[in-house]
Order: C-alpha cells, then structure tokens, then sequence
C-alpha cells in the first residue's frame, strides 16, 4: 500500500522487508507475549505541532493547514480506489466503532473523573450522535480506510513537505473524521475558522467535498473530543494533566450546546 500512497502523492514513511521479505517480524520478549516489529526509513522532519509553535506568519500557517486538508483528500482518494486483499482485516471506526457499546478508544462516559452529571450528559449525547450518524449514512463518497489520527503530532514537516507518519490507528471511517481530528487542536482558538477555511480549500482541491459534507464538521468534532476522554479512559496515568481536565470541561460544554441545538 505504500507504492499506492507515493503514487497518489503522499509523502509517507517507507516500510522495509526483512531478509526472507517480509514486512513484520515476531519477536520473542521473556516473560511477555510476543510482538511484531517492523522497520521503516528514516524520515527528517519536525512535528508539526514544533513547526506551527515557532511563530509562524499567517500566510504561512494557513499553508500549512492547506497542506494537511491536501494530504487527506490524497489519502481519501487512494483509499476510495484501493481493493482490499483477500484475508485483509481492519477495524471500523463506524456507529459502533465510536459510539458502540465498545468503541475503539474506550467507553468515554465511564471515566472516573466525570461527575455524575456529566456521565449523564455524556450518554443522552451518545445517544444523539448514534442517531446524527445514522442519518448521515455511509457511502463510497464518505466512508473508506482513513489516517484516523491525524494530529500534528503524526505529521512531520522538512523544507515545506508534510510527511503523515503513525497509521497505528487506521481502519475503515468518515472522512469527515479525519478532518476533524486534523482540526481538533485549534477547536475553539480564535483563528480555527482561518484553519478550517484552510484545511477545506486544500480538499477540495484534490477531492469533491459537498457543503452537505462539510456541515457535519462540528458533530465529528465533537466525538473527536469524545474518543480522546475514552483514549485516557484507558490511560489513567493522564487524569491528572491540566490539558485533559480543561479538554473535558471544553468538550462537557460543547456537549451541552449539542443537545440544545438538537432539541430545536
């Protein structure tokens, strides 16, 4: 699948074959079960979350988001082209992949460090969303094997080039997902409608992107928000973070705005 990214051109790291071809190797670790290990070449570059702290002027910047909403469509557009080989398996971040009763990132409305309220709200919210996603629907246009993690911590920038890396979470979802996760870190700053405008112009111009489509930006960032409390769920060891206790009292917010927008 690597040929198929480099020929749609996107820039990824390159996996290399072991001595008898193979791309993964089992390896024995005493006392533990055994894991694979592959190897990939070595790709310079900054995170892009480094490169975008460096006072960066606004042109520039924006490019920079450009870039990443390209990057996606190219992705988007190989993944929609692309045949699966007989025996391939991959998880889906679909109804039930995100608002399942064992979504992929965990059981966001069971974190211990949500207040009763909160666990409530979380859950007439889940509910909503199951209902939002539904009506939205799955089709070739929409849904394919997505990035799914495509944060500024999985993208590395040298001399102007953006390299996507860590596909540890891809699987068949929205592609309104994956723009939402490219997004999600400038949620709520003052410049995000500067990035978001940005991010949409660099799809589009690879990929068809309906107004329809873009609307619903706002219900997958919230389950964005939603996955990342489900992802610390698991990781207790960040419940005490400053960034994890704002994030949730940010997404516990929005999640009140959602439910009032979708009484209406």
């Amino acid at each position: 699948m690597d040929q198929d990214f480099a020929g749609a051109g996107v820039a990824i790291q390159i996996p290399l074959r072991t001595q008898n071809g193979a791309f993964f190797c089992a390896v024995d670790i005493p006392g533990d079960e055994p894991r694979f290990a592959g190897v990939t070449q070595w790709v310079e570059g900054e995170l892009l979350s480094e490169h975008l702290g460096t006072g960066l002027g606004r042109k520039e910047r924006e490019q920079r988001f450009h870039q990443i909403g390209a990057h996606a469509a190219k992705i988007h557009n190989q993944s929609s082209r692309w045949i699966a080989p007989q025996g391939f398996e991959r998880h889906a971040l679909d109804l039930d992949g995100l608002m399942g009763e064992a979504p992929f990132w965990g059981r966001f409305w069971e974190h211990e460090a949500l207040s009763k309220e909160q666990r409530t709200l979380l859950l007439r919210v889940r509910e909503k969303i199951g209902e939002a996603l539904e009506e939205y629907g799955r089709t070739a246009s929409n849904f394919s094997m997505i990035h799914a993690d495509l944060h500024f911590e999985n993208v590395l920038v040298h001399d102007g080039i953006l390299t996507p890396i860590d596909f540890d979470d891809a699987g068949f979802g929205w592609h309104m997902y994956e723009l939402a996760v490219a997004m999600f870190d400038e949620w709520g700053n003052p410049g995000f409608e500067a990035v978001k405008k940005a991010v949409l112009k660099g799809y589009r111009k690879h990929r068809p992107l309906t107004d329809q489509d873009a609307s619903h930006l706002p219900l997958f960032l919230l389950i964005r928000g939603l996955a990342l409390i489900g992802w610390v769920h698991q990781r207790p060891e960040h419940n005490s973070k400053t960034w994890f206790k704002e994030m949730t009292k940010s997404i516990c917010s929005e999640c009140e705005h959602f439910m009032e927008t979708a009484q209406v």
